[in-house]
């Protein structure tokens, strides 16, 4: 399993520059790799944690394209890599980000992407659904997300509750 530690070093760099180029590297990366190996970047440690800086500057579109890759569907379905990849980005302090750019979006299209990726992170594992409904904020943001006259909100947040809405379980 090869090391993504460079990337992280690189993306906590004291150096902007050098900051921007590490997740520049990793964006151009990424959209190469095998979603199995994506999952080994999702679960680099502190990589994700450093990515979450980039969601709070003017990089937060190229970190919330890297997060929508990582939430993506394999081959177009779900499979358990799929379901890996959303719940790294779940436990990671990515999500509470996104989760912030959701209700406050900036501009019209971070929200989009922001919605986009809180889309690929309700793919989580069966069991963890009720967390992903209980964590602080997500059923005001589904409701608003609903509610929102930008049809691409309201059609991303409906699913992400259809998503998380595949077991009886999860829908009541």
């Amino acid at each position: 399993m090869p090391a993504y530690e460079t990337f992280v070093t690189n993306m906590t760099a004291t150096s902007k520059k050098n900051r921007e180029a590490g997740l520049g590297s990793l964006c151009t990366m990424f959209k190469h790799l095998p979603k199995e190996e994506q999952l080994n970047v999702g679960e680099e440690p502190g990589l994700l944690d450093a990515l979450e800086l980039f969601l709070r500057g003017d990089k937060a579109e190229t970190a919330l394209d890297l997060l929508i890759d990582l939430g993506g569907l394999e081959d177009g379905k779900f499979t358990e890599t799929t379901r890996k990849c959303a719940a790294a980005i779940f436990v990671s302090p990515c999500f509470s980000a996104v989760k912030g750019m959701v209700a406050t979006g900036s501009t019209v299209e971070l929200k989009r992407e922001a919605w986009e990726a809180i889309r690929g992170v309700s793919r989580i594992e069966e069991g963890r659904k009720q967390e992903f409904f209980d964590s602080p904020g997500m059923v005001t943001l589904l409701k608003d997300g609903l509610e929102s006259a930008n049809t691409t909100v309201a059609e991303s947040a409906a699913d992400t509750i259809n998503n998380l809405c595949r077991d009886e379980i999860s829908a009541s």
